[in-house]
């Protein structure tokens, strides 16, 4: 029989009773039990808390491939991503010990083919998220990523915590994982868009000011107005105000600030 007929089914929530989301059809690979007090080989322990994949992480550059874990520690479940790579040697399963998980040497292959074994009974089961660097739109239009959130028809997620991307795919919506970036902190919302308002309507007397505001926020537009993007040059002798314009329209998105070590423009 396969692997898929011969896998036992238990209740995840039962073990990890915070996190609802998690994917109810994982299913555990004959001769291994997993409880609260860990993964079991028989009757030999070989990990001494609960441990489950839950998703796999598929980057969008590259089609590289990570996983996403589940343990409980601390009467807590917590969440890691290792590469996918890592779990078929004993040798590199160690470096889940920097994690947080009790892990002994002498265990390390005994984990290595629950992890294995796990896979060949899940891989088709699991959901899979996607990694991504890029900044805008994704899934066909129905997530759009802004700095380390994503928008969606429902409000603002947290984009780079594994499990808002386990959330988001089960409830129907593409999970998605952004990576963090230095130049991406400055997106970020401060203050009350009456203040802001404010403080953008200062640059009503002055066209080239305002176009710079209008250039600003258009591209969220262009996908579906299917439009190509464009640059905006601005050019002009020194102290002309051409770094206030920019800091204007940089505005719309983040933090504009000259000086501000997060800002989002150069």
């Amino acid at each position: 029989e396969s692997n898929e007929t011969l896998a036992s089914r238990f209740d995840i929530t039962d073990i990890f009773p915070d996190c609802p989301f998690l994917n109810e059809g994982i299913a555990i690979p004959p001769r291994w039990t997993i409880s609260r007090d860990g993964v079991f080989l028989g009757n030999r322990q070989i990990a001494h808390l609960p441990l489950i994949i839950v998703a796999i992480i598929r980057s969008e550059l590259d089609s590289r491939e990570s996983l996403a874990l589940a343990f409980r520690r601390h009467d807590q479940t917590q969440f890691a991503e290792i590469a996918r790579g890592d779990l078929t040697s004993p040798r590199r399963i160690i470096s889940l010990a920097d994690l947080g998980i009790p892990l002994a040497a002498e265990n390390a292959a005994e984990l290595v083919r629950y992890f294995a074994a796990f896979l060949a009974s899940n891989d088709s089961r699991l959901p899979v998220i996607s990694a991504t660097r890029r900044q805008g739109w994704h899934s066909n239009g129905l997530a759009f990523v802004w700095g380390d959130h994503i928008i969606r028809q429902n409000g603002l997620d947290g984009g780079t915590q594994l499990q808002d991307a386990l959330r988001a795919e089960r409830s129907q919506m593409r999970g998605i994982l952004v990576r963090n970036q230095n130049e991406t902190r400055g997106f970020r919302s401060r203050g009350t868009m009456r203040g802001w308002l404010d403080a953008v309507s200062l640059i009503a007397p002055y066209p080239r000011a305002q176009i710079a505001v209008y250039a600003s926020l258009a591209p969220p537009l262009l996908e579906n107005l299917g439009m190509s993007n464009f640059v905006l040059d601005f050019a002009g002798t020194t102290s002309g105000g051409k770094t206030t314009v920019l800091s204007v329209a940089a505005s719309c998105w983040g933090c504009p600030g000259e000086n501000a070590p997060d800002r989002i423009f150069g």
